[in-house]
């Protein structure tokens, strides 16, 4: 494992990394071969010092705004592939209420949505201080340009709606603490 691996891996864990390093722990001579790299023979560790993390408690639900049942399917099979729960939910007020009151890791929104004004509604999640570190997670039409560089503008990822349902598996395992 390379250094940098094991911070993420601290990290994705819910850690916050305090202190990283290596120690070796020197041997006499002729126990061990010396390391093929030169220096003295020795038994090298790693070590990361760490703490739980002050995130806030997440949910294992997602929140989603989408009416296409196409993508309703596919993103419910992906959640639950994943262990995750998935809220589909109508109305931005609603949405706003349940992902302060839930946590939820992600909200994905369906930037064609008849029901909601999906810029507006990711500004507002962006607007709320103990929202600040949730991922938004927007899908788009590939001819729809304008509209999903406004919604970037107000702080979601996008996604063509291809790119969106080929990546979905390893979005919701990201999403779900159990990515590699």
């Amino acid at each position: 494992m390379e250094d940098g691996e094991l911070l993420f891996e601290a990290f994705d864990a819910g850690f916050e990394v305090l202190a990283f390093g290596h120690a070796v722990i020197m041997t006499p001579e002729g126990d061990l071969p010396a390391p093929a790299s030169g220096g003295y023979p020795g038994i090298s560790f790693l070590i990361a010092i760490t703490k739980p993390s002050k995130m806030p408690k997440q949910s294992s639900r997602i929140l989603a705004v989408v009416e296409d049942l196409f993508f309703v399917v596919k993103i419910s099979d992906a959640a639950k592939r994943a262990g995750l729960a998935c809220e589909f939910v109508k109305g931005s007020e609603a949405v706003l209420e349940k992902a302060k009151a839930e946590r939820p890791p992600m909200v994905i929104v369906d930037l064609n949505s008849r029901t909601v004004n999906a810029v507006d509604l990711i500004a507002k999640l962006r607007s709320v201080e103990e929202l600040k570190g949730l991922s938004v997670i927007g899908f788009v039409s590939h001819v729809e340009g304008e509209l999903k560089q406004r919604a970037q503008d107000a702080g979601a990822m996008v996604l063509a709606r291809s790119a969106f349902s080929t990546n979905l598996p390893q979005i919701m395992k990201r999403h779900s603490g159990t990515a590699v």
